[in-house]
């Protein structure tokens, strides 16, 4: 049986969309953060790199011709 959609969730293609997607990404990517923490030395210096991550990829998935 299939999940009930998000009602919160946009629909793809949309700005709502496309935020609630890199939310989700974000969301999963946060949980092996802590092996960035390992690498970077410090929480704050991991959570920069991974916004860093989450900025360029929503920049390149919106951007038409990147």
């Amino acid at each position: 049986m299939a999940a009930a959609p998000d009602p919160d969730a946009g629909a793809p293609g949309t700005a709502a969309g496309h935020a609630s997607r890199l939310a989700s990404e974000v969301d999963t990517t946060a949980a092996g953060a802590s092996g960035l923490v390992d690498v970077a030395g410090s929480e704050p210096v991991a959570q920069s790199l991974l916004l860093v991550v989450a900025v360029a990829v929503w920049v390149a998935e919106g951007t038409p011709g990147l």
